[in-house]
């Protein structure tokens, strides 16, 4: 992957995760030219939450149809 991106609960736990994963995957990369961008979640704790609640908005407005309460 070109990178690895720390969101909902681990976001949270970042400071104590990033260095241990960096050392990881600095071990495992097949060059260190390779190695992926290491982030954290602007939306921190929040973004599985978010992300579920844009799938079901999206949903209603690509097809309203369904959702449509008869009159």
């Amino acid at each position: 992957p070109r990178a690895v991106l720390l969101g909902g609960a681990l976001s949270g736990l970042a400071p104590w995760l990033l260095p241990p994963l960096e050392r990881e995957l600095r071990g495992r990369a097949a060059t260190q030219t390779s190695l992926p961008e290491v982030a954290v979640s602007a939306m921190g704790g929040d973004g599985p939450s978010l992300g579920a609640a844009h799938s079901v908005v999206r949903a209603v407005l690509d097809d309203p149809l369904p959702y449509a309460v008869p009159r």
